[in-house]
């Protein structure tokens, strides 16, 4: 599990960092993006045990602390979707000539 995340923030920079050149390139990542949480979240539901606990970084964590982590990974998709669309707005207004 902590691979997988350690993986997942590092795609998240290197799309931040991306040159975007199409709209429908920017809509299909922030997408995925949202996707990838939502499987988290949905994830950690269905693996946690009955009393509510799920083993995040070999650590049992509440489920209120879990849905906390997932609140800030939810946070943090909206901020790197920011960022996404101003790399996009900055590459249209130095290239107006390309088509969309």
């Amino acid at each position: 599990m902590t691979l997988i995340v350690l993986a997942i923030i590092a795609c998240y920079i290197a799309l931040m960092f991306k040159k975007y050149r199409t709209k429908f390139s920017v809509i299909l990542t922030i997408a995925l993006c949202i996707i990838t949480t939502t499987g988290a979240t949905l994830w950690g539901l269905w693996a946690a045990n009955p009393e509510g606990r799920v083993i995040f970084f070999y650590s049992s964590i509440g489920r209120k602390v879990f849905i906390l982590l997932i609140a800030a990974w939810y946070i943090a998709d909206l901020l790197c979707s920011l960022r996404i669309i101003r790399n996009y707005i900055e590459y249209r207004k130095f290239n107006p000539t390309i088509n969309v």
